[in-house]
């Protein structure tokens, strides 16, 4: 496994970021903290072509996810009723994908709250359309570069269309690109499956990122989430691709980055 940290440009009062400002600074900061590898939260991604290879180099680190959802602050949505919306959703989103393909190979691009809200009037079907034929197009266009598309199912507090696993995993099913996957996020999943860990037993297959974090969002131990189970089907898969700390930094962040770190040896880093 691969521990990695979210770094992000900024970040709104409790969000769940641990390191935020500058990302050449955030780099050096992972990597002293220990961490292997870092996922970026950033908002434009052609901002950072050609100036982070070197950083990263320096630092012995690697990029093992590039999430998207600082772009909706612009009013992109993947699954929008107008089209220039979605025409220029979808030039950022491949921005994001060349940006990765100067990083290395199969960096996971997140796909959460870029891919919309449902809109009043927009009945599922249209919104189910429009999503699909994006990520279709995005996938094919990621696969030549040997990068990973990673869906996010939302909880009903962000996202009122694919909230759960299988809502989404039938979406994935439609698409004929093996580059597809899933973001197992903790904090999203526990609020919206009825039983986790049979949705892990039936479509856990699909996983290929793990954010990590504890049920109050802050890091493995802050709150009375049960990770024995969570635990024992990580070892049981032998889930071995990045596993993110995106976790609201409490008390502060060099406790909480600590903390999580620890959970992470002890339990799955070796």
């Amino acid at each position: 496994m691969i521990s990695s940290v979210v770094i992000a440009e900024r970040g709104e009062k409790d969000s769940p970021f641990p390191l935020t400002g500058n990302i050449m600074e955030n780099i050096q900061k992972a990597s002293g903290y220990g961490f292997q590898g870092v996922e970026l939260q950033i908002e434009n991604p052609g901002d950072y072509k050609g100036i982070l290879k070197d950083a990263l180099d320096h630092a012995h680190m690697m990029v093992t996810s590039i999430a998207t959802g600082l772009s909706c602050r612009k009013g992109l949505s993947m699954s929008s009723a107008d089209i220039a919306i979605r025409r220029k959703t979808m030039d950022r989103l491949k921005e994001y994908v060349d940006l990765a393909a100067e990083l290395g190979i199969g960096i996971i691009i997140h796909i959460g709250l870029i891919r919309g809200k449902r809109e009043d009037g927009q009945n599922i079907g249209q919104y189910m359309g429009y999503f699909e034929e994006g990520l279709s197009e995005l996938a094919e266009y990621a696969q030549k570069y040997r990068e990973v598309i990673a869906v996010e199912p939302l909880s009903h507090r962000d996202g009122n269309m694919l909230n759960t696993w299988e809502e989404t995993v039938k979406v994935l099913e439609r698409i004929p690109f093996s580059n597809l996957g899933m973001s197992l996020d903790l904090y999203h999943m526990r609020m919206e499956e009825a039983d986790m860990m049979e949705t892990l037993r039936q479509y856990g297959k699909w996983t290929r990122i793990v954010q990590m974090m504890d049920e109050n969002r802050c890091f493995p131990g802050a709150g009375m989430f049960r990770f024995e189970p969570f635990l024992d089907w990580i070892r049981e898969y032998r889930y071995d691709g990045p596993v993110v700390m995106e976790c609201i930094p409490r008390p502060d962040c060099k406790t909480a980055v600590g903390r999580w770190l620890d959970f992470y040896h002890q339990y799955l880093g070796g």
